[in-house]
């Protein structure tokens, strides 16, 4: 199940299956956290499930110096946190998506207006690449046609604006 996930056997991935907290006292022990030791010294660590709708999706680690124990009060702003970080990463993927969505929609309308009753197969070819390239973000895109597949293709190139 570690794999994945690509967290491996650590508390880090404990806390991800269970969705449970974690206060972790040595940082050394965790394969995942080198960047969070300073000059290779042992410190303590909190894990906070990063809980989406979906379930949890991540692990968010905070270290501390050895010695320095996190207070049941800094544990649950901590969570606070990891809650805000979870619905500031739906509220992207979800504008993300809503944005995909509309530029889908106003693509495939401009294909339909483009190529509407149009019988120009240059047009409509020019179409479907101006389509395609608008609709992946690309510079260009080289569109081959051909009668049959032994023929020699026609081609149209539709390139972005500069």
């Amino acid at each position: 199940m570690g794999a994945e996930h690509g967290l491996g056997s650590c508390h880090c991935r404990e806390v991800f299956e269970t969705g449970r907290g974690l206060v972790v006292r040595n940082t050394i022990e965790c394969p995942r956290l080198p960047e969070l030791l300073v000059n290779s010294e042992a410190q303590n660590h909190a894990s906070v499930p990063l809980r989406f709708q979906r379930g949890t999706l991540g692990v968010m680690n905070i270290a501390c110096p050895e010695g320095y124990l996190f207070s049941a009060q800094e544990l649950r702003f901590l969570e606070t946190i990891g809650n805000q970080v979870c619905l500031a990463v739906d509220r992207a993927r979800t504008n993300a998506a809503e944005i995909r969505s509309n530029a889908e929609a106003r693509a495939l309308v401009t294909l339909a207006r483009a190529i509407g009753g149009s019988l120009d197969e240059s047009r409509v070819i020019a179409a479907v690449g101006e389509y395609a390239r608008e609709l992946l973000a690309a510079d260009r895109c080289l569109v081959f046609l051909g009668d049959s597949p032994a023929s020699r293709c026609n081609s149209r190139i539709c390139r972005g604006r500069a």
